[in-house]
């Protein structure tokens, strides 16, 4: 006991070994229950002359309440320090060495036979990270291990979280099939830093973890209506402007223009290519005029003698130092992206000139209207090169997208503008600063990079921080079959935001009927949703918890959702379940329902969860569930645009809602805007209290029944309702009502 720290209802245990005192274990344990949560079985360290070596003794140099050091020997030297440290729920450990030999640092933690593992970034392979050994370095990839956004963040199913401190090409090895009892983390430097939290539920830890490495400021309304770029290959101003009219023509929703790449003169300029946008001015204030918002495509780079550019701004930045350098003072020009003819040199965001050149760019286009970027790229810092602080590539290069992301977004914050960045990669602390996407897909159904590894990648970006996320609606490498669009389409609407994008044709005008009566469908749906989407995003902002969410952040304590089955099926915010068909020439798939009621989002159909059920999904369908008791609210009427326009023509989104409820048991809903609505399955009545302001209401009961009718009291009166919703749709109730409390009272129903 004179070795234990204790908080909270826990016990941080020191325990050595009776017979030689050598260190043993430290265990985490729960004193409510006497269960060990978290079990640290040994140290290690590696020299160049002994190799890897364990600590075998320790010493207590000093103890307080909430606070232990212990000195660390191998065979009688003495090694390390251990500082231990409690803050609230989180344990602070850090292991310093005392000798200037050390290499490398390991830790060994025990591994439960049924301890399950979440996080380490956006993944591309899997939800569950046992049995994996992860190498976190920022990497162009979205395949296997490779990710371009690796986190050394982790949580375990057995109740803790473990973030890694280190900005190091440190190696994870997660009870993999040679040690299936160990969880082994290597540091290649001679200290370790690591924080384990320890909190009441799966979503405390991850907001605990957020809390440190940053959370996004909620990103403008406008972020959440759909996004459409072209062919970067062909993309000019007559196509661009093509979108939006065609977009307005087929009546489309749409929210932001996505200028990809080859905008410029060269790579990088940061003028528009006067062959292709000959007025590239009046080309966004076009878009502006339609309700939509531009976004252009940026790297961290600059090509120098390309195929295409004869970069005379590479000299220019390079004869001011902007770039970094090889041991020799000299430029270092490498291959930039996956053509070998794409050379250049990366800028060096740790030199304040090359900062203030940078964000004199950003501040032109924001000038010319631009309201955000794509940041991409960021992964391509060599080990070997040297930045202006005189640290090397080996040590910056996990951090650099973090720069990179955070300059770029200052520059915005800067201008007074909303700080939009879609960014491709990142570490640790990026996840404050942007949107992400899940990069470089193939435009198909493969499981090792196609649909199913967006679906992957979607979920453990949330359980790593990153909670607004999207993908390229079919893929971003080739051209899309018509199946492949539309299934991937179905996937986009329930994603945080909903991204047309790639190298190759995205029109959906250029696809069949179908699949543009597909989109159509579910583009109107994704914009409908921005009142429930945007709820769940403020509460991400606030948290950290994602609105995209993996069946084991929802529901932690059922054991079946680390079936393979329930890794391609997720939460969309806490009141739907989602089962994407990511796979050819089938019209039914497989769902697992956890306990409890659920009821199928389309038709309102019951079911009772806990087993698994076979779904129908036809091409135009996708499996979409909701817990009893959900109430979903959605945009009334259905605009086209998320953002006011100064186009009268334009049907933007109006404060008017329409409420779909699933009955079943009791629900609550709030609203981003303070509103509460809340269903009193009992009484068969909905509850609405806090409006900011007043609005048409239309509410939907959706079970097995027909004709429900609802009776609207408002202050102690009833008041007038009709029948249809704003859009004219039949079975609804609908009325206008105050910010005044008042109650819609289900009276009828067949």
């Amino acid at each position: 006991m004179q070795n234990d720290l204790i908080f909270a209802h826990y016990s941080l245990k020191i325990v050595p070994n009776s017979i030689d005192f050598s260190l043993f274990k430290i265990e985490l344990v729960d004193n409510d229950n006497g269960n060990t949560i978290f079990q640290l079985l040994s140290i290690k360290v590696r020299t160049k002359k002994d190799g890897w070596e364990k600590i075998t003794h320790f010493e207590i140099k000093e103890k307080s309440q909430d606070a232990i050091s212990l000195e660390l020997f191998i065979n009688g030297i003495k090694t390390s320090l251990m500082k231990i440290n409690i803050q609230n729920q989180s344990i602070f450990v850090d292991l310093v060495p005392i000798q200037d030999r050390i290499e490398w640092v390991e830790i060994d933690l025990n591994a439960r036979d049924n301890e399950h593992f979440l996080g380490f970034g956006e993944r591309f392979d899997s939800i569950d990270q046992r049995g994996k050994r992860i190498t976190l370095w920022v990497e162009d990839g979205a395949h296997a291990s490779y990710t371009y956004i690796p986190i050394p963040f982790y949580i375990s199913s057995n109740g803790y979280g473990l973030f890694i401190d280190t900005n190091e090409k440190c190696i994870a090895q997660m009870a993999t099939p040679d040690e299936p009892n160990i969880v082994s983390i290597r540091n290649p430097a001679s200290s370790l830093k690591f924080t384990i939290f320890v909190e009441n539920s799966t979503k405390e830890i991850l907001s605990a973890y957020t809390k440190i490495c940053g959370r996004p400021v909620l990103p403008p309304k406008w972020v959440f209506g759909p996004w459409k770029s072209r062919d970067w290959q062909t993309a000019n101003q007559e196509g661009i402007l093509e979108d939006i009219q065609k977009q307005k023509d087929l009546c489309l929703p749409s929210s932001v223009k996505l200028i990809d790449a080859r905008w410029e003169t060269a790579y990088h300029t940061f003028k528009f290519d006067e062959v292709k946008f000959p007025d590239a001015k009046k080309m966004i204030e076009t878009i502006h005029s339609q309700g939509n918002k531009v976004v252009t495509w940026i790297t961290p780079w600059m090509a120098v003698n390309n195929e295409h550019d004869p970069n005379d701004y590479y000299y220019a930045c390079a004869e001011q130092g902007f770039f970094l350098k090889d041991e020799y003072g000299n430029n270092y020009i490498h291959q930039l992206g996956l053509n070998p003819m794409l050379v250049g040199s990366c800028i060096d965001f740790t030199n304040p000139e090359a900062i203030e050149w940078w964000q004199e760019q950003i501040r032109n286009l924001i000038e010319l209207g631009v309201d955000g970027f794509n940041t991409d790229f960021g992964e391509q810092v060599p080990e070997n090169v040297i930045f202006h602080n005189g640290q090397s590539g080996k040590e910056m290069h996990n951090i650099y997208p973090v720069l990179y992301n955070e300059i770029t977004l200052q520059a915005m914050q800067k201008n007074n503008k909303p700080a939009v960045l879609l960014a491709r990669s990142g570490w640790h602390g990026s996840q404050a600063h942007s949107v992400i996407w899940a990069g470089d897909q193939s435009s198909d159904f493969s499981l090792n990079s196609g649909m199913h590894t967006a679906i992957i990648a979607g979920q453990t970006a949330g359980v790593s921080g990153f909670p607004f996320w999207t993908c390229d609606i079919g893929g971003y490498f080739g051209n899309p079959t018509d199946e492949v669009t539309i299934r991937w389409t179905q996937l986009g609407a329930f994603s945080p935001i909903m991204m047309l994008h790639g190298a190759g044709k995205r029109e959906p005008w250029e696809f069949s009927e179908q699949t543009l009566t597909n989109y159509r469908k579910y583009a109107k749906l994704h914009t409908d949703l921005f009142p429930y989407i945007y709820s769940f995003a403020n509460q991400a902002s606030e948290t950290g918890i994602p609105i995209m969410r993996a069946m084991a952040l929802e529901f932690p304590e059922d054991s079946h959702i680390w079936d393979e089955l329930c890794e391609n099926q997720y939460c969309f915010g806490s009141e739907l379940l989602v089962a994407p068909i990511h796979y050819s020439f089938s019209r039914t798939r497989p769902v697992y329902l956890p306990d409890g009621k659920w009821r199928d989002f389309w038709t309102g159909t019951l079911f009772i969860g806990g087993h698994e059920i076979s779904c129908r999904a036809e091409i135009n369908h996708i499996p979409v569930f909701t817990r009893a008791g959900a109430i979903i609210p959605m945009l009334d009427p259905s605009p086209l645009i998320i953002d006011n326009s100064a186009n009268e023509k334009m049907q933007f989104p109006s404060d008017n809602l329409k409420i779909f409820i699933y009955p079943g048991q009791d629900g609550i809903f709030h609203l981003y805007d303070g509103t509460m609505f809340t269903w009193k399955e009992e009484k068969q009545v909905l509850e609405i209290t806090n409006s900011p302001t007043k609005r048409f209401v239309s509410v939907r009961m959706m079970d097995e029944k027909t004709g429900h009718k609802f009776i609207v009291v408002e202050n102690g009166k009833q008041i007038e309702t009709d029948p249809t919703n704003l859009d004219g749709e039949a079975n609804f109730t609908r009325a206008l009502v105050s910010n005044e409390s008042v109650t819609f009272s289900l009276v009828s129903g067949n």
